[in-house]
């Protein structure tokens, strides 16, 4: 049987029978069952259409065919098997026969069905468009669909039919062969054309296919298709029509040349131009990319051009086309522009560099363009606002753009308002940017910082004026103005002026080329030379008009200062700043001191006109060695004491002293030194201090006596320097009394526990009159006169026999003639001694006589020393002067009976003077003869004769000096670098002390 057939084919099963045996076979036939048939897969039973007997009989080796004739019914493709039995006779013995054929099987097939899957015209290249004239290619791709091998298929006309537009045609080419198409397969037809028309036009073709079933012969075929439609069209014609670059290039800019090639053919074509050639002047230059991006890489401003031509691929044909040479026009090179921020400036509405805090400044920007090709919209870029301390700002509104011509410099100005909280300082920053004209390309300028704007406080002026409280008349002295600018911006336009309400003084001169501004925080002084008139008491009063630098407002300030003439010029109201009822007073390091306070803690420095006053705080070193203080707190310590402070504390002298005891200065061992010590109301008294400290808060150290000191002493209340000692004279109470010790080396930090070497005892409790002179006995003077020391107390007056004052080496030199006849005064105090608690307050050497003012029960008495040729004062060498001449003749009190003590004697190069205590007002008398002997020998107000006292001539500076002063705490003679003046301590015991001076 066939091994394949078709899907509805007939086909022919066959059995060969043979004998191959000796005998011969008869009654040859197929059983009953055969043949059968077995579908498989999809296949159906086939349908038996007929059958064809072969031989019944067959001789020995003779063969016979039995055949059927089916035709498939299957619906889909499968397996159909069939099988055979053959049977027979033997023809000798009658013995049946048998025999079966192998099996066989065919496959059912889905019948060949061809399809045209595309007819096609293309180019060479595969386009669609061909030149005239070009070979194009015609391609039919013919599909079997089916199972069943198509077989015999060829196109339908063998060669498509063509089917031409326009004046196209073409000529015909070979027909093919036929093929075979397995069942899935395809198979592909092609044919050569070659374009033969007149013109441009369309080409198609039209072709079907015919071919056989290979398993049924069936006939196929396909109807015709047609292609298609192929373009034909004329060949390429290639045309450079221009070149072109900018006109102007900036120096290593990027530009594009431009280069227009035309088709004026029919077909496309592919250009490629060639690579620029370049014709350049000067140092121009240019890189060309691939894509005709060019770089300006020369070295320096010139001209350059391109020359180039295009060629290309005829689309269609591949064939290589190429235009005649172009060039550009030149262009010229010039540097590329460049930016630079040249000053980035802050400042103030006055110009400065500095405003007041909240203000606005202004940001000035200056850029320039330093290339050779303009900048267009160039603007800034701000940066940040950086600020110190508590100064903060914020930038207005930028400027407007602007185009920058090459190597011109613009200016653009903005606002910066400061927010701060503070002063402090301001900086910005400002950068900027704009297009190059030729290239547009973007050109910047880094970031330049401003300068530093100083934000301040407003400008603030205060003034004070410092002027003498009061001056002597006819005296030249100066005022001090001092301005201050408490703010931090400047002042300017400064003009200081002094002004006097009445003719207490006139002035002689004012500041010298005066200061025209002043800058925050800072001050100046104005100076004005003033002469005083002959008296008056008014004002002075300074001002100082100015204007604010950083906002240009007005500014003013004045100080007033009083300003009292007279003979008793006042240099302090309240010397310490409080109503301290006591001081003493004394030259150090060139300035007028005075102290202590009623506290004990301090006191006052001031120019010897009562300028500059500053206040002084006391620092007492502890000792805490050997016999060490006994106060419990702890030290250093800050008070000498005071009355009524509470022991063990602060408050408290180093010993609880709790009393004013002695403070002045000295000069030994070659330096200056202030000597201070505090009282005590018990216990026993060891300890002075001493510095060399020029600062206002003095240090001192300690020197420890303890050594030398008998017990019961309470204070030290006289220190004179004779040689290279210091003498410190101390009150006492207990069986030895008075003391008197000398201090043999300079003290030092943090004090002195003196030996016996340090500090010795000089014995005053043996000193002939000085020694237990009364219960409580003190040195009340001493005094360096003619190469001896004296001393004096209420027991009289003693001499040391040497030059060098020696334990039982003294002399007496109390005063005989009237002195017996009055008792001295005494005291009951250990401390706060008044001069008027003294039996001599004071002594003072003048043209060559010491003097002596002393108290007694009865009342003052003046003496005067007129030594012999040996220089010394005996006991006879003393003369009671001024004596009363009304009253009690062995008194001296000018016959004012209220000149009850004496307190002041003082003495400078051209006049002595003695004071007296008294309550309608304190009486200050100077001698105007060398030798005053009598009251006339004194002078008072504004030069009267003191005789007449009782007849309107009041003391120096009137009675009280003109300010209630009913006593005399201090006076000395004191020479500073204006020149040498009697200072003077004086009040009422109950209101601040004052002090004053007077004319030498």
């Amino acid at each position: 049987m066939p091994a394949t057939v078709s899907r509805g084919q007939t086909f022919t099963v066959s059995v060969v029978v043979t004998n191959a045996g000796g005998a011969a076979v008869q009654a040859i036939a197929p059983d009953a069952s055969s043949p059968s048939v077995a579908p498989a897969g999809a296949a159906g039973a086939p349908v038996l259409k007929a059958a064809t007997a072969g031989k019944t009989t067959l001789g020995p080796g003779q063969s016979t065919t039995f055949s059927w004739t089916w035709q498939d019914a299957s619906a889909a493709s499968g397996t159909l098997t069939f099988s055979a039995t053959m049977t027979g006779a033997d023809v000798n013995s009658g013995a049946a026969i048998t025999a079966t054929a192998a099996s066989s099987s065919t496959t059912v097939q889905r019948p060949a069905l061809l399809s045209i899957g595309s007819l096609t015209l293309a180019s060479a290249l595969g386009g669609s468009t061909i030149d005239r004239g070009q070979a194009f290619t015609a391609r039919l791709v013919v599909s079997n669909n089916g199972e069943a091998t198509a077989t015999n298929v060829l196109p339908s006309p063998l060669v498509p039919a063509l089917l031409p537009t326009g004046a196209a045609s073409a000529t015909a080419p070979v027909a093919p062969a036929a093929v075979s198409i397995a069942g899935g397969a395809s198979a592909t037809f092609t044919w050569t054309y070659t374009e033969s028309g007149s013109g441009p036009g369309g080409l198609q073709v039209s072709t079907g296919v015919a071919g056989t079933d290979a398993n049924s012969a069936a006939r196929l075929t396909v109807a015709a298709v047609n292609s298609n439609t192929l373009a034909v069209v004329g060949a390429p014609v290639l045309v450079a029509q221009s070149f072109t670059l900018p006109g102007t290039l900036s120096r290593g800019q990027t530009f594009t040349a431009s280069f227009t090639v035309a088709n004026t053919g029919g077909s496309g074509i592919t250009v490629l131009p060639d690579p620029p050639a370049l014709a350049t002047t000067g140092g121009a230059h240019a890189t060309v990319t691939f894509v005709w991006s060019c770089v300006e890489d020369g070295s320096a401003p010139g001209t350059l051009a391109l020359t180039t031509r295009a060629s290309g691929t005829d689309a269609t044909t591949s064939s290589t086309l190429a235009t005649a040479s172009i060039s550009t026009a030149p262009a010229n090179v010039q540097a590329a522009a460049a930016l630079s921020v040249t000053t980035v400036s802050l400042s103030g509405s006055s110009g400065g560099s500095a405003i007041d805090r909240g203000q606005t400044a202004t940001v000035t920007i200056s850029v320039q363009n330093t290339g050779g090709t303009a900048a267009l919209g160039v603007g800034l870029a701000a940066g940040a606002v950086t600020g110190t301390g508590g100064a903060a700002g914020s930038l207005g509104a930028l400027p407007a753009s602007r185009d920058i011509a090459p190597g011109e410099t613009a200016t653009y100005t903005a606002t910066l308002a400061e927010t701060g909280t503070g002063p402090g300082t301001l900086k910005t920053a400002f950068g900027a940017s704009g297009t190059d004209a030729n290239s547009g390309v973007t050109v910047a300028a880094p970031q330049v910082s401003s300068n530093g704007l100083d934000v301040q406080n407003p400008a603030a002026v205060s003034a004070t004026l410092s002027a003498p409280p009061g001056a002597l008349p006819g005296e030249t002295f100066s005022v001090s103005f001092t301005v201050t600018n408490g703010g931090g911006g400047e002042i300017r336009a400064l003009a200081p002026a002094l002004a006097i309400d009445s003719s207490a003084a006139t002035i002689a001169s004012g500041p010298l080329s005066p200061p025209s501004t002043l800058p925050g925080g800072a001050s100046t002084t104005y100076t004005w030379t003033l002469v005083a008139s002959p008296t008056g008491t008014r004002h002075l009063t300074a001002s100082i008009l100015g204007t604010a630098t950083n906002t240009g407002t007005a500014l003013s300030a004045s100080a007033i200062a009083p300003l009292a003439v007279g003979e008793a010029a006042l240099v302090a109201n309240k010397p310490f700043g409080d109503n301290s009822t006591f001081t003493n007073l004394f030259a150090y390091r060139g300035h007028l001191y005075a102290g202590p306070n009623a506290a004990g803690t301090g006191g006052a420095r001031m120019q010897p006109d009562g300028t500059a006053r500053e206040a002084l705080s006391f620092t007492l070193n502890e000792d805490s060695i050997g016999v060490s203080n006994r106060n419990g707190a702890a030290g250093p310590y800050t008070s000498f004491g005071a009355a009524g402070c509470k022991a063990n504390t602060l408050a408290c002298g180093p010993d609880n002293e709790n009393a004013r005891g002695f403070l002045g200065a000295v000069s030994f061992f070659g330096d200056e030194w202030l000597i201070g010590a505090g009282a005590l109301s018990a216990d026993n008294f060891f300890r002075f201090y001493a510095t060399n400290d020029a600062m206002t808060a003095p240090d001192f150290s300690y020197v420890d006596t303890s050594v030398t000191l008998s017990n019961g002493m309470r204070t030290a209340t006289a220190a004179v320097v004779m040689g290279s000692k210091l003498y410190v004279g101390v009150l006492g109470t207990g069986g030895v009394r008075p003391g008197l010790v000398a201090l043999t080396r300079a003290p030092a930090a943090p004090g002195i526990d003196a030996t016996s070497t340090d500090v010795e005892n000089l014995q005053a409790e043996t000193i002939p009159g000085i020694g237990k002179s009364a219960k409580v006995s003190l040195i009340d003077s001493m005094i360096v006169f003619n190469d001896r020391l004296y001393l004096f107390n209420n027991g009289g007056c003693a001499r040391s026999s040497t030059a060098v004052p020696a334990a039982g080496s003294w002399n007496s030199c109390t005063p005989a003639s009237v002195f017996p006849t009055k008792t001295s005064v005494t005291t009951t105090k250990n401390g706060d001694l008044l001069p008027s608690d003294k039996a001599f307050p004071a002594v003072a050497i003048w043209n060559g006589r010491l003097f002596a003012a002393r108290n007694t029960t009865a009342g003052p008495q003046l003496w005067m020393c007129d030594p012999g040729a040996d220089g010394l004062c005996a006991s006879g060498d003393w003369k009671l002067v001024v004596a009363n001449v009304k009253l009690d003749p062995s008194l001296s009190q000018f016959d004012d009976a209220g000149n009850k003590t004496i307190s002041l004697l003082a003495a400078t190069a051209t006049h002595l003077y003695v004071g007296f205590d008294n309550a309608a007002g304190v009486q200050l008398y100077r001698a105007q003869t060398a030798t005053p002997i009598n009251q006339g020998d004194f002078a008072g107000a504004a030069g009267c004769n003191a005789a007449q006292h009782t007849a309107g001539c009041a003391g120096i500076g009137g009675s009280g000096l003109g300010a209630g002063a009913t006593r005399f705490f201090d006076g000395k003679a004191l020479t500073f670098p204006s020149g040498e003046q009697l200072f003077v301590a004086a009040g009422d015991g109950a209101s601040a002390a004052r002090l004053f001076r007077f004319a030498q």
